[in-house]
């Protein structure tokens, strides 16, 4: 990135310090209003996660959008309007200051006169909303959300210069306003690199572990073991409400962690990109015109899950989704598909986050 020294922004922002949030407004609607007229389809992105998907545009609708900062309404200005179609935002926006109710309740009711939208208010905030809000937001946003998501796009090859300029130029003001979380890798990658380097065929070692006991006593995986106690503890919020165990697979590549629901979903590091926690579900498939019954899986099955009906194997309730009957069948009969996905049980999600970082790539 560039250095602070030659970033406009922040150079600007020492003259508008008074007037943060309308200076920050006014930056973020600028970028915003340049990705819908160079980059359309990342403005698309970005706008789709900034409205927790109530804004789903077509390339084509792009042209149709408007991003404005301070609208006059008769209830007072709403930091950023946003519209398109039958489709109506507004964000209030904070950086310092706390969240006003009064502003909330009448913007809501501004919103509330246009019967003939769909309507969304939003905060977008550097610190997290008071859960003792009488008047809510619909939706509420981070900053460090939207320097992750802007963050990402960097990461493209075809990303236009002067796109990679402004993306760059604003992360680095919310960074000197303390609105960014930056990403410090762990050792976890290096851990995994150890271990591979002195046992073959690790993805099959590690993909048969069943005890978190096991994982702690080998020396090399000990920051993986210190991230499973983590991914564990966060479950703890859900004690009585669902019931998980650790589990470990071969599946891309191998993944270690929690399965929950009966096993319908995961939650886990795939020893790939260990350094990103993910939620999954997971589907397995018999392919019937490949499997001839041989029931190889059935024996290998260390949970007695898989087992044979009219000459197929069938999967049943208590799968662990390993992938060994995969690896082990001559067919190529079996596959398991595991979706990576972010609205996957959304409100166990929120409790999690509220003591762990998780966060998916697209």
């Amino acid at each position: 990135m560039l250095n602070q020294s030659n970033n406009l922004l922040i150079n600007l922002h020492r003259w508008a310090f008074k007037q943060d949030e309308n200076f920050t407004t006014e930056s973020f609607v600028h970028l915003l209003n340049h990705l819908l007229t160079g980059e359309p389809n990342i403005a698309i992105k970005i706008l789709r996660k900034l409205t927790d998907d109530f804004l789903r545009l077509k390339v084509a609708e792009v042209a149709n959008v408007q991003i404005i900062a301070q609208p006059i309404t008769d209830l007072g200005r709403p930091d950023i309007e946003i519209s398109v179609g039958n489709y109506l935002v507004y964000i209030e926006v904070k950086v310092e200051a706390e969240i006003n109710e009064n502003q909330l309740k009448r913007y809501r009711k501004v919103l509330k006169g246009f019967e003939d939208k769909q309507t969304k208010l939003i905060v977008l905030s550097k610190y997290p909303i008071s859960s003792d809000l009488e008047i809510k937001p619909d939706l509420a946003v981070r900053w460090n959300q939207v320097a992750d998501w802007l963050e990402m796009e960097l990461r493209s090859d075809r990303i236009e210069p002067i796109t990679r300029f402004f993306i760059e130029q604003f992360i680095e003001f919310l960074a000197k306003q303390n609105m960014v979380i930056k990403r410090v890798k762990s050792k976890i990658s290096e851990s995994l690199t150890s271990y591979q380097k002195k046992v073959t065929n690790y993805p099959k070692v590690l993909g048969n572990m069943r005890s978190m006991k096991r994982l702690e006593e080998i020396q090399e995986l000990r920051p993986v073991y210190d991230l499973m106690i983590l991914m564990r503890d966060a479950l703890t919020v859900l004690k009585g409400k669902v019931k998980f165990r650790f589990l470990s697979g071969q599946h891309k590549g191998g993944w270690m962690g929690f399965g929950f629901n009966r096993m319908d979903y995961f939650f886990e590091i795939y020893y790939e990109n260990p350094e990103i926690v993910v939620f999954d579900t997971y589907s397995f498939k018999i392919d019937q015109t490949k499997c001839d019954g041989c029931a190889i899986c059935t024996d290998q099955c260390f949970a007695g899950a898989m087992e044979l009906r009219d000459e197929i194997a069938v999967p049943g309730t208590s799968c662990k989704a390993c992938g060994r009957c995969i690896d082990v069948c001559p067919k190529e009969a079996v596959t398991l598909n595991m979706d990576d996905t972010s609205v996957v049980y959304k409100q166990l999600a929120d409790r999690i986050k509220a003591v762990a970082d998780i966060w998916s790539e697209e």
